[in-house]
């Protein structure tokens, strides 16, 4: 864990004189570009199915909690209400959503 804000590091300046900005920026100017950004994306929405599924699940024991309703009832309130927020508040609004949960 330690190491982390060192790599960080060493990898910002490359990145900056390449004139990338992520990993797969970087791996598919190296390789072929379709491959990469294709892997790139999959991974992302792999890595995002399970964050959102572990705040949906939390989210959705707290509603059941605090107001008595089934849980299945819950989880699909608080998704759509974090849907209509983003949705309307954009990036901003992504951001607060995510502070609010944390």
């Amino acid at each position: 864990l330690v190491g982390w804000p060192i790599i960080t590091f060493l990898m910002a300046e490359r990145l900056r004189n390449l004139g990338k900005f992520t990993f797969a920026d970087v791996a598919g100017y190296r390789f072929e570009q379709g491959p990469i950004r294709s892997f790139a994306a999959v991974g992302t929405l792999v890595v995002e199915a399970f964050y959102l599924i572990a705040q949906m699940v939390g989210a959705g024991q707290l509603i059941k909690l605090l107001f008595g309703l089934d849980y299945w009832i819950a989880v699909v309130i608080v998704g759509a209400l974090m849907m209509v927020y983003v949705l309307f508040g954009g990036m901003t609004a992504t951001t607060w959503v995510q502070i609010i949960k944390a």
